[in-house]
């Protein structure tokens, strides 16, 4: 009666959004595949969002400009600004331009001016983030600053949606090595007494192992742009891209979990698979089922029927996966 209109408002703008062009040269989209921006540098439409991942995003703005963006300024005043008061901005990597445009800039207490970039976070990269494991996105725009301005430190301030806890990620030009610093000692009857909103804060140096990802993903992208200001045929490059220029490596094997070796066996003879494709882990089975699959970017992007034109959806249990039929293996395997 009433979220049919919404969600038929949320398709509209979804289809509205897939027209818009997607610039690659961008700081925030340093981390992202390569193939992936070559198809927006081409101006190739993705697939629309769905509806319940466009209020994904929104909820993300909400997070945003309407929570953290308005406590950061009354809890600092005058020492915190608003990045849409600067608009964008650019630096150059190898020659290229890059764009950014920052969420918060403030002055710390020794005068220096940072940046801060505001994230919404499932459990699953919060929980990463937790014990210093930084997603490869952030650390790739992180860098990107470190190459390209003077802001110190470039603070990632991560939201956990599902419980409003946060982590503070500080890569600052003067560390010389990680430090991951538990609120309260991790201890859990402290947390849930207090119940702060800071669980971790990690200050780490820029992390230069993604420096050849970065200046990589930049110097593809320009050859691309180049061919295509030299008017090469659209498709030709469509189909070059997808051959040739490195994609997010998202195509893994297939594997099951089962608890107790019965089940497990049971499970394995049903797919045939030979006894060394069963790992054990304690009471759990890790079974191959002979299979590959997309996982994580690739399943979420929208050019990834571009990229595995041989991928079907299927449903396992209430989860949709997508699978690469065994005559792609090569193919995929090659990308």
């Amino acid at each position: 009666m009433i979220l049919e209109h919404v969600e038929s408002l949320l398709r509209t703008e979804a289809a509205e959004r897939a027209q818009r062009f997607n610039n690659p040269f961008r700081a925030s989209s340093m981390g992202r595949c390569v193939r992936e921006g070559c198809f927006d540098l081409l101006g190739l439409t993705g697939k629309p969002l769905q509806p319940r991942r466009m209020l994904t995003l929104k909820h993300g703005s909400v997070i945003h400009d309407g929570l953290l963006t308005p406590l950061l300024k009354r809890a600092m005043g005058w020492r915190v600004v608003d990045g849409r008061e600067f608009g964008d901005n650019f630096f150059e990597i190898d020659g290229v331009k890059i764009s950014y445009h920052i969420d918060i800039a403030f002055q710390h207490d020794d005068g220096g001016i940072g940046c801060a970039e505001i994230k919404g976070w499932a459990d699953h990269t919060f929980n990463r983030a937790m014990k210093g494991e930084i997603d490869h996105e952030p650390l790739c725009q992180g860098y990107s600053y470190y190459l390209g301005t003077d802001f110190n430190p470039v603070v990632f301030l991560g939201f956990r949606k599902e419980t409003s806890h946060m982590v503070e990620i500080i890569f600052d030009r003067n560390a010389r090595e990680k430090a991951v610093t538990q609120t309260l000692t991790g201890n859990p009857v402290e947390l849930a007494r207090e119940d702060p909103i800071l669980l971790t804060e990690i200050k780490s140096p820029f992390d230069e192992s993604v420096q050849d990802y970065v200046r990589g993903r930049v110097r593809y992208l320009k050859q691309i742009k180049g061919v295509k200001d030299d008017g090469v045929d659209i498709n030709m490059l469509t189909d070059l891209v997808r051959l040739a220029v490195p994609g997010a490596n998202a195509v893994e094997e297939e594997v099951e979990k089962v608890q107790g070796y019965s089940k497990a066996a049971a499970r394995a003879e049903e797919l045939g698979v030979k006894s060394s494709d069963v790992t054990q882990n304690g009471s759990w089975y890790s079974i191959k089922t002979g299979r590959r699959v997309l996982k994580f970017p690739c399943s979420y992007c929208a050019h990834m029927e571009r990229c595995f034109p041989e991928a079907k959806m299927e449903l396992k249990g209430d989860k949709p996966i997508w699978v690469i039929p065994s005559q792609a293996k090569e193919q995929a395997e090659a990308a």
